[in-house]
């Protein structure tokens, strides 16, 4: 159904500062066939890590006991954002916000929009499309190519695209990026290309930067909820944060790599053990940090290490997840945190928003929640 993921990104808005913590894996949106109600759960919508969509809810979550005082904002919003679900956030503006993506923002030049309106079309082939026909003409935005790569890899049984092209482009533009490599790696391994597969992971044990655009995927999505308006700056980047945590990923091809050739040969292990290592050195977002983490326990147990053995085992021993509901404490904290993103990463800005709050209360500064929904 068209509306099956607008509804669940733009009518969730209750579980919004729950959705960065709830889901630690890098997975695809829900396919656009499988219909869903109105109004439903988060967990319908997650899949296993194997794309398999998991079209039942599953067992209603234990209350959240608040980490609150009464001093900060974090209750006061939660309940304003549910009034804003059911007065504004209705499917008649879901209806809306298809039709923006279907006819307006695909003829639009900012690229912001289309790499949004792509997540949002009636089926993976209309969003491959739209990549395609922007595509006709030399793109030098690797945010765009990157879209472009991941939309294509994530969801290849359901639509063909002309990866190896884009692929080009995007590691043309995007060299150094250790993110980019493992996906060639992992795609190249997927069609029975092992030369090519091991020439891609090289690079990416050693490359000097890791992104997963996250922060340009906020604001893609930011940017096309101002063109919807009536949203406050807060609650539009509450949902653009949100619906982030949807753009598609293909984390799953190249673990499968890592996993099958582990178990095969000695080389590969310590190329995706020095993958792992890599990036969970360098990476400036603990999902991407844990997720490299986890890589590497993987290759490890395919080759042959107990599960429970010490290396292993501390690579599954993270920090704990940073707390999304920070975000609602203050009403600027979403503003801070954001400032902090763009300069120095999803890591140093949890840190930085801690601080901040901790330097607050002990200096007894009372926030002036009022209405979440005017800036």
């Amino acid at each position: 159904m068209r509306k099956t993921v607008v509804i669940a990104l733009f009518l969730l808005v209750a579980l919004a500062a729950y959705i960065l913590v709830k889901d630690e894996r890098e997975t695809s949106p829900p396919y656009r066939d499988v219909a869903q109600p109105p109004g439903v759960e988060l967990a319908a919508l997650q899949q296993d890590d194997d794309g398999t969509v998991l079209t039942e809810p599953g067992p209603e979550p234990e209350p959240a006991v608040p980490d609150v005082s009464s001093e900060d904002c974090s209750e006061i919003y939660r309940e304003q954002m549910t009034r804003l679900e059911s007065e504004v956030l209705t499917e008649d503006l879901a209806d809306q916000v298809v039709q923006q993506a279907r006819w307006d923002w695909m003829d639009s030049s900012n690229l912001q929009l289309k790499v949004f309106a792509a997540q949002l079309l009636d089926n993976y082939d209309d969003g491959i499309a739209l990549f395609a026909r922007e595509l006709q003409q030399p793109i030098t935005s690797p945010h765009f190519l990157w879209s472009a790569v991941n939309m294509c890899l994530a969801n290849r049984e359901f639509s063909a695209c002309p990866i190896e092209d884009w692929l080009e482009q995007l590691i043309a533009v995007d060299s150094q990026n250790s993110l980019v490599w493992i996906r060639a790696a992992g795609y190249y391994h997927s069609i029975g290309d092992p030369k090519r597969a091991r020439a891609a992971l090289d690079p990416a044990v050693i490359a000097y930067e890791v992104n997963d655009y996250w922060l340009e995927n906020i604001m893609s999505a930011k940017t096309s909820i101002d063109v919807v308006g009536g949203l406050s700056d807060r609650v539009g980047y509450f949902l653009a944060i949100a619906v982030s945590t949807f753009y598609p990923s293909s984390r799953v091809l190249y673990e499968q790599m890592c996993k099958e050739m582990s178990a095969k040969n000695a080389v590969w292990l310590s190329s995706c053990v020095a993958y792992g290592e890599h990036v969970s050195r360098i990476a400036t977002r603990e999902k991407v940090r844990s997720n490299a983490m986890r890589l590497q326990a993987d290759a490890l147990i395919a080759s042959g290490d107990p599960e429970d053995s010490p290396r292993v085992s501390a690579l599954f021993d993270s920090p704990p997840a940073f707390r999304a509901e920070e975000l609602y404490r203050y009403p600027d904290s979403v503003a801070i945190y954001l400032s902090s993103l763009a300069s120095s990463g999803a890591i140093a800005a949890a840190d930085a928003l801690l601080t901040e709050h901790e330097r607050r209360k002990r200096e007894g500064i009372d926030p002036e929640c009022g209405d979440i929904n005017r800036d």
